[in-house]
């Protein structure tokens, strides 16, 4: 589709073969069950993906409505959502060296991917509630992200808003870095991760346990404790038998919590 196409605001338009557009497509809701190629600035009321969509290098898909996404979404471009965003159970995102900007927040229910080295981007108010993975590449938090658990061993997670953890995680390897802050609910276990925040908090019931030979590197500017549990040390159980051997002010910080 070049130029504008319109199938009026109540049609349902569904996508059976390879459709590349570059122009406006107006319709009610615009159903995707094959290829669908945003080239150039694509406009429709709401989106349903239940085969392959993409958002090419150097192009812009903006949808005007909800997106569902039940597939592949691949992001190479960017991507602008002005309604809301779900990835259901069966739904992948795939951001390389791509960006996704959801005005109404996005609710992803099912897998997030960032190449090796690529970097990713995610904008508006986020919510995983399966566990995110990274292994690779860097990916940007740019909006308020609630995440039900992180299961990192490589790549580096950007942090420039809020972002909270809030359930069982592992930080067996890689980085959390940026001028945001980082909020732990839920127990951590972070022996491999290393953190460069503005801002770090364990709020209640969260806990961040980080006992190692070699600590990774943590710095921030702005520590609290809000009534979690913080371990940073070199080794011990914090037994009388065992206490643990602190290695900097915020193991220290983190006495008695």
């Amino acid at each position: 589709a070049g130029g504008s196409a319109v199938f009026g605001t109540g049609i349902t338009f569904t996508n059976l073969g390879t459709l590349t557009a570059t122009g406006n497509l107006v319709a009610g809701t615009l159903v995707n069950a094959a290829t669908l190629d945003f080239t150039g600035l694509t406009i429709t009321q709401n989106v349903t993906n239940n085969g392959t969509m993409q958002v090419i290098t150097g192009g812009v898909g903006m949808i005007a409505g909800d997106v569902v996404n039940n597939s592949q979404f691949n992001i190479t471009g960017t991507a602008y959502i002005n309604g809301t965003f779900t990835n259901s159970a069966t739904g992948a995102v795939n951001l390389d060296n791509g960006t996704l900007n959801v005005l109404h927040g996005s609710s992803d229910n099912g897998t997030l991917n960032v190449g090796a080295g690529m970097t990713g981007a995610i904008g508006g108010g986020y919510v995983k509630s399966t566990s995110l993975a990274l292994a690779s590449g860097t990916l940007n938090l740019n909006g308020l992200t609630a995440l039900a658990a992180v299961n990192m061993t490589n790549g580096t997670l950007n942090v420039t808003d809020k972002t909270a953890i809030n359930g069982t995680s592992s930080l067996a390897g890689g980085a959390v870095s940026g001028p945001g802050a980082l909020s732990v609910g839920g127990a951590v276990g972070a022996n491999g991760g290393a953190v460069n925040m503005e801002t770090f908090v364990v709020q209640s019931g969260g806990t961040w346990n980080q006992v190692a030979v070699v600590l990774p590197g943590f710095t921030v500017n702005d520590f609290r404790l809000a009534g979690g549990t913080f371990i940073r040390a070199l080794g011990g159980d914090g037994s009388i038998a065992a206490p643990y051997q602190l290695a900097d002010i915020y193991g220290v910080q983190g006495v008695g919590s």
